[in-house]
């Protein structure tokens, strides 16, 4: 026989709750065909605004060592929205995280930016300089990092090649920068070249992404152009 079921008329449910609501909003024109309309048109400008990202990325975004650059002048000349969309991607992808800062803090960024002035978020450092806005790790963030060769450093960097054992990753730090003479031909600031990875030996560095020395080694970071397109498309 037949059998109603409670859970029909109760209204904390939510599927009760919209059928519910549906005829009020039928009669101030809000019916399902309105609605779905509504949602496809929203994912459309989603799409657009997507689209427009990228190209901008492209426009006036670099990438070198982990180190996520814009070209100054045209980041500033973005809206606002563009900016937090660039912004947020840049600290996801040089941290390689999933989650983004609260809102008050980006707005907060971008109004520091505009000033010219350089700062700390996210675990990064975000340098504005003349002609360039130049997103890494924020030193103190990865000081304390360490871990064996054949392991990811940082959530972000690997070496390929035969490193000896007992050596490990460590961020290069002054020390390690200093046994760099060529560092500076990398063109990045110090503030982020202390930051780097380096594959160190009872206190003698290797190789790292920055020198000559350990040409027996590969370095790759994720935080690549793939990776920023990826997550900028994505949200």
């Amino acid at each position: 026989g037949w059998i109603d079921d409670p859970s029909n008329e109760n209204v904390a449910f939510e599927r009760i709750k919209m059928r519910t609501a549906l005829p009020q909003l039928d009669k101030m024109g809000l019916t399902v065909d309105t609605l779905a309309r509504s949602a496809k048109n929203l994912y459309s400008a989603r799409e657009a605004l997507s689209h427009y990202a990228g190209k901008v990325s492209a426009d006036i975004c670099s990438f070198n060592l982990g180190i996520v650059g814009f070209d100054n002048e045209g980041f500033l000349a973005q809206p606002e929205d563009m900016q937090r969309r660039l912004l947020n991607a840049a600290l996801r992808c040089v941290t390689n995280t999933d989650y983004v800062p609260r809102g008050v803090s980006v707005g907060l960024a971008l109004n520091t930016i505009v000033e010219g002035k350089s700062f700390n978020l996210h675990g990064c450092l975000i340098l504005t300089r003349q002609n360039a806005i130049e997103i890494g790790r924020e030193p103190a963030a990865v000081s304390d990092i360490r871990c064996p060769s054949t392991d990811i450093w940082d959530n972000n960097w690997m070496i390929s090649g035969l490193a000896p054992p007992d050596s490990f990753i460590a961020p290069l730090g002054e020390d390690g920068v200093s046994q760099l003479p060529g560092w500076r031909e990398k063109n990045i600031s110090r503030r982020h070249a202390v930051a780097l990875p380096g594959l160190w030996l009872q206190g003698e560095l290797l190789g790292s992404p920055l020198g000559e020395n350990g040409k027996d080694f590969n370095w790759k970071t994720k935080c690549d152009e793939i990776r920023y397109q990826t997550i900028l498309l994505s949200h």
